[in-house]
């Protein structure tokens, strides 16, 4: 069952940041979907008899995992793997959204919402963490194309845990394609070009 008191502020650091690093990439429908993932995850969790899973991370403390394959060691483990791998929800799942979303989701089980809550207020303070912003979405639509951008808004506009992750509205890709077109002429259109540039936009989108 969904618990809609528990929200994404704000004021919190992001999913696809792992509790407070320097935001890197794109940071649109890439962080709403680790978002979902957690939510769906625990939602999943909460109708278990037990929520002992085992899974294992390579990582640094609770909030900080290095990117490698999720390796179920118990039942509950694999049975939860297994759901959030084939979460139907979410185009084009990576591998550090399924490990950042399992470390959240294990943090959150063993310690409560509440101090990861907090964890997550502490880490973004002097950050250089966005909440998730208009420059994520244009960068999301100008690498992936205005149909993936549109499907996956549809998706996140249906989805359940809408409310929790995200709490205005998701611009539609027609919404913001002058943004998204200045952008792709000022930017370098090779990938890992782009994908720097959009963790660190320059002033054209300045306020």
């Amino acid at each position: 069952m969904v618990n809609e008191n528990i929200v994404w502020t704000d004021d919190m650091g992001q999913v696809s940041s792992f509790g407070g690093l320097t935001a890197e990439g794109l940071n649109g429908f890439y962080e709403l979907s680790c978002r979902q993932l957690v939510f769906a995850g625990l939602d999943w969790l909460s109708k278990q008899k037990r929520k002992d899973f085992d899974i294992e991370l390579e990582s640094v403390g609770k909030l900080f995992v290095i990117i490698g394959v999720p390796e179920a060691k118990n039942r509950l483990g694999k049975k939860l793997l297994n759901y959030l791998t084939n979460y139907p929800d979410i185009d084009g799942l990576t591998g550090g959204q399924l490990t950042a979303a399992i470390q959240v989701i294990r943090f959150i089980t063993n310690d409560g919402w509440d101090t990861f809550k907090s964890e997550m207020i502490r880490a973004i303070k002097g950050a250089k963490i966005r909440p998730v912003d208009r420059k994520g979405f244009v960068c999301d639509l100008v690498l992936f194309g205005a149909d993936h951008f549109d499907r996956q808004k549809e998706k996140f506009d249906q989805s359940i845990y809408r409310k929790q992750i995200y709490t205005e509205q998701i611009p539609s890709s027609s919404e913001i394609m002058d943004d998204a077109r200045e952008y792709a002429k000022i930017a370098s259109i090779v990938h890992n070009d782009f994908k720097a540039y959009c963790a660190n936009p320059r002033p054209l989108f300045a306020k």
